[in-house]
Order: structure tokens, then C-alpha cells, then sequence
């Protein structure tokens, strides 16, 4: 057997009796250690008039609208030029390679016929149709973020490409054969 439980074998009846402590010396002893303690200050209570409540609350709404404002103005016009450029490729990445070809297509044909030495008189149901068109193209540009249906954007626009260089190619004939006449005369 260890000393330890030899000890308690042999103390156990002083140590089965329960000594009551004094409550009141308890309580007591509590007191005088919270009142040793220094004294806590008084919260004091934040009073805001209304009138500056009222100008606190008018300069947080003129942040915002003025943010409001600014987001709406850098968004749109983040938009507008991204749109204008590539209308193909804004809807999917993998149109912007056929994007670029017709539009290579088309400065290749404007720059075979030499647009600045051509007199729009001459040719005015042409330079029309090429007039309308663009507009078309514009309002459908302006439209792409509101439309629903994808595909059927992407074939409206596939369409003026389409149009555009057929409108061209059939300019280029005309110059070609007004140059062709004069030739001969």
C-alpha cells in the first residue's frame, strides 16, 4: 500500500468531517476587495442635436447620388465604346475571328476603291443603302446588352456584314464600269 492511502485510511474521520465555512466573512471579504477596486466613470450619454443629424444624413445622400451618378456615367460609356468595336465577340470569343475577317474584308474593299476621290452623286442609291444600313447596324449595336435571343443577334449581324461587302462589291463593279465606259468614249 502507498503512503498516500495509508494517510487517508488513518485521518479519515477528520477528514470526513465538513467544516461550514461563514458565509457572512465570505461576503464580507467580497465587498471590501469591489470597493478597493477604483470607482468606474459614468457612461456618458452622446447627444445629437437634430440639426446635425439632418446635415450628416443630406451630405451621405449627396455621396451617393454623386456616386450613383458617376458609376452610371463610367459604365455607360465602358459599354458604348467596347460595343461599337465588336459586337460579334462581346456576344461570343469565338465570333471575333470571323468579326475581324469581314472587317478586313471591308477595309480591303474600301481601300480598293479609293472612297475620298469617289463623288457620292454618282453613286447616291449605293452610298444610300450603305447610309441605311449603318444605322441599322447602330440601333442593333445599342441593343445587344437588352436582347434576349443570341442567336438570332448574331445572325442579324453576320447578315450586315454579309450585305456590307456585297453593297461594296457591287460600288467597286459600278466605279469599274463607269471607268470602263469613259475609257472608251
Amino acid at each position: 500500500m502507498n503512503p498516500f492511502e495509508k494517510h487517508i485510511r488513518d485521518n479519515r474521520k477528520e477528514l470526513d468531517e465538513v467544516e461550514t465555512p461563514d458565509a457572512d466573512a465570505l461576503w464580507q471579504g467580497i465587498q471590501n476587495k469591489l470597493a478597493e477596486r477604483e470607482p468606474r466613470q459614468k457612461v456618458r450619454q452622446l447627444t445629437v442635436s437634430h440639426q446635425r443629424l439632418w446635415w450628416t444624413v443630406g451630405v451621405a445622400a449627396s455621396l451617393a447620388f454623386v456616386l450613383g451618378i458617376g458609376l452610371t456615367l463610367w459604365q455607360t460609356g465602358s459599354q458604348t465604346s467596347f460595343n461599337t468595336t465588336t459586337p460579334l465577340a462581346y456576344i461570343s470569343e469565338d465570333l471575333a475571328p470571323m468579326e475581324q475577317d469581314f472587317q478586313q474584308t471591308i477595309q480591303a474593299q474600301y481601300a480598293a476603291m479609293n472612297m475620298d476621290s469617289i463623288d457620292q452623286k454618282d453613286y447616291k442609291d449605293i452610298f444610300f443603302e450603305l447610309q441605311q444600313l449603318e444605322k441599322e447596324h447602330n440601333e442593333y449595336i445599342k441593343d445587344i446588352p437588352a436582347f434576349k435571343d443570341k442567336d438570332q443577334l448574331v445572325k442579324v449581324l453576320i447578315k450586315y456584314y454579309e450585305l456590307k461587302i456585297r453593297i461594296l462589291k457591287r460600288l467597286n463593279r459600278e466605279i469599274e464600269r463607269k471607268e470602263h465606259y469613259e475609257r472608251k468614249v
